[in-house]
């Protein structure tokens, strides 16, 4: 029975080709034919690919070494006979040295049949050894695949296992989510080109619409090169320089391969041909891709592992994270719990929490820090919100991440200076219930710890933490400043019911004041309707400040703070005494006073006086102690309210005493009258 014989025979001649046809009949071969005898034709007649090529050595538009050089671009391993009639030995040497098979004469036909059967059975030895060679590669590939779940480590002994036998040089490239290509391994047969051959890869990545490599991760589809030629480098080349390099480097052939796994594009891999002057194929084209879907899908794995690793870890750091911030409800001990747990876990250089003020301010309150004058130099530093990379982050709700921290516009000169090269930051925004409450930093040299993208996510996670946890704190504290508070009102209030005498009211007062709203002077004043102003009833000094103002002190209305407050029927707080145009502030300033805090003590909108603090401190008052001194002031105006209720009853019990010793004595003395009267009449 005849063998099917798929036959591309390049003849001028028809009767030539019929005479070809004929002979193979002869040698029991079924020939399904086709003749071409232009380029156009013969490019066309290779897909799909011929089992045998029949050439006549000279054609009109070309001849068989033209069409020996097309195979070899195309890295087509098709059996090329040369059936001419007549070839000199010059011409035939030249041939078979470009991979024809056989040559032989048109007048001797007859050896047609059996060279065609003798080039066709090189052909299945050569696939049979190729496929068992590239079943073994498979197979120590696949076993260094699954040995290892370090997909870098993995990629690296890949590139190392490939050459030589698939290629002169292979580099494994990753993809990052920015759409960069990193490296993660070259390799070389001969390593003193190494350093060259890499110097032309990152040159060629500056022309990403021509770079192989840019392309395969574009169009997720493999680029074959069968045959670099000085056309196809001239296409991709960013310039001269570098074209004339890459044709000194002499790369022959390459294959161009993406890594895909699970949808995604994971990077390429890329095979040349150099020294060995091996050209690729089809069948290379397909061994390549199957290796790399395979470390494609050990990368997607061990990229899943590492991740869950990682995913892990971080979980056990937040549970820790946790545990440590959950130890105290002292905000301090809390945020210095986070840090350390934070910063010892991931060994950097500085761990810190900003917390945000008011005016903007966002002082370091907890830092982690293994050298004690960085540690000393950071904390308590303050930068302002309009002009910090923590206000960014806060505006932003999210992680800012910087690979060089130096990269952070807003860094003085001077710290800029020091920073270390290599140093980076991940800063994420600490949001609380009721808005922004600070930023959580977390920097270190690469040295230290290499900078890793997604210790952001990390970062974030803590910051979350970190705002509960600080709500936390900050509830308790805003609970037990509550309980002191209600447990200074008991007793502002058992005192008031237990004594009518004010002074021993104000003194105790005091002693209450004193936990709860710290200050270096105390004083309550009494508003004297009659003379409006304010007479000083009670005051207590810290040691060592001189008081300009003792107990008796009379206070105009037009000059006095407390007129002020109860004008405006709140609580008014003087953050700078030294930048107030009162002369009153000004003189308090000038006695050591930085900061006032004064409060009207009102009845149903009567002006009964003021109670007002006064501290050292510049802003030594804010928001939360208003509260609490609205609430003394209250108790202080139902002391006033009892005082002067006793003083109009005693005046009353006063009164109504006098006119009954008056009746008494009116009595007596009419009743001596009437004794008089009787005597009289007596007599």
């Amino acid at each position: 029975m005849a063998s099917p014989l798929r036959v591309l025979i390049l003849e001028g001649e028809p009767t030539d080709a019929e005479l070809m046809l004929d002979a193979l009949r002869q040698a029991a071969f079924a020939p399904h034919w086709r003749r071409v005898d232009t380029k156009e034709d013969y490019l066309a007649g290779l897909v799909p690919a011929p089992d045998v090529i029949l050439a006549d050595y000279h054609l009109p538009e070309f001849d068989a070494r033209w069409a020996l050089g097309r195979l070899r671009e195309r890295g087509l391993d098709i059996p090329f006979i040369i059936v001419t009639g007549s070839l000199n030995e010059e011409a035939a040497v030249e041939c078979m040295t470009q991979g024809a098979a056989d040559y032989l004469l048109k007048d001797r036909l007859s050896r047609l049949g059996p060279a065609v059967a003798r080039v066709l059975h090189e052909k299945r030895l050569r696939d049979e050894q190729r496929r068992a060679e590239a079943e073994r590669f498979l197979a120590k590939a696949s076993a260094l695949l699954a040995g290892s779940l370090d997909f870098e480590g993995t990629l690296q002994s890949l590139a190392l296992l490939a050459v030589p036998f698939l290629a002169d040089r292979c580099v494994v490239e990753l993809a990052g989510g920015d759409e960069t290509i990193r490296l993660v391994r070259s390799a070389h047969a001969d390593s003193t080109k190494e350093e060259r051959a890499r110097e032309l890869y990152h040159r060629l990545r500056q022309r990403p619409e021509t770079d192989p490599v840019s392309v395969v991760l574009r169009t997720r589809q493999s680029l074959l090169l069968a045959e670099v030629t000085d056309e196809s480098l001239g296409r991709m080349a960013p310039d001269d320089e570098w074209l004339a390099a890459a044709r000194e480097f002499g790369v022959r052939s390459a294959i161009f391969v993406p890594l895909l796994a699970g949808g995604r594009t994971l990077g390429a891999v890329s095979f040349a041909m150099v020294e060995s002057g091996r050209r690729y194929g089809s069948a290379d084209l397909a061994l390549v891709e199957e290796l790399t879907r395979r470390v494609a899908l050990a990368v997607d794995h061990a990229r899943l592992y590492r991740e869950a690793q990682r995913t892990a870890d971080q979980l056990r750091l937040l549970i820790e994270v946790g545990r440590a911030a959950g130890q105290s409800l002292e905000l301090h001990q809390v945020l210095q719990q986070i840090v350390d747990t934070l910063g010892e876990r991931l060994n950097v250089d500085r761990c810190f929490i900003r917390l945000l003020e008011p005016g903007g301010f966002l002082p370091v309150r907890a830092i982690h820090a293994p050298d004690p004058e960085l540690r000393e130099r950071t904390l308590g530093s303050v930068v302002r919100l309009e002009d910090s990379l923590s206000g960014i982050v806060i505006r932003k709700r999210g992680v800012v991440s910087l690979e060089d921290a130096r990269q952070n516009t807003f860094l003085s000169p001077a710290i800029g200076a020091r920073l270390a090269p290599a140093t980076w930051i991940h800063h994420a925004p600490i949001l609380g219930r009721d808005g922004p409450i600070g930023s959580l930093i977390v920097s270190a040299r690469s040295e230290r710890r290499p900078f890793r993208a997604d210790d952001a996510a990390l970062v974030e996670a803590v910051a979350r933490q970190a705002a509960i946890a600080i709500d936390n704190a900050r509830l308790y504290e805003e609970a037990r400043r509550r309980s002191e508070r209600l447990a200074a009102l008991v007793e502002v209030a058992r005192a008031i019911s237990a004594t009518l005498d004010p002074d021993s009211i104000y003194a105790i007062a005091f002693e209450q004041l004193q936990r709860l709203v710290p200050g270096d002077r105390y004083a309550i004043a009494v508003y004297d309707p009659e003379r409006h102003g304010f007479r000083l009833v009670a005051v207590r000094c810290a040691p060592g400040l001189a008081d300009p103002w003792p107990v008796g002190t009379f206070v105009p209305e037009d000059e006095a703070l407390g007129a002020l407050a109860c004008r405006h029927g709140h609580t008014i707080i003087i953050p700078d005494a030294r930048q107030d145009p009162m002369p009153l502030v000004r003189q308090a300033a000038e006695s050591g006073i930085g900061s006032a805090a004064v409060t009207p003590i009102l009845a149903d909108g009567a002006w009964l006086g003021s109670l007002s603090v006064l501290s050292r401190q510049v802003d030594g008052f804010d928001e939360s102690h208003l509260p609490v001194l609205d609430a003394f002031a209250a108790q202080i105006a139902v002391a006033l309210q009892n005082a002067a209720t006793h003083a109009r009853l005693a005046v009353s019990l006063t009164e109504v005493k006098a006119t009954q010793e008056h009746l008494v004595q009116i009595e007596r003395l009419r009743a001596v009258g009437e004794l008089a009267s009787g005597v009289a009449h007596d007599l």
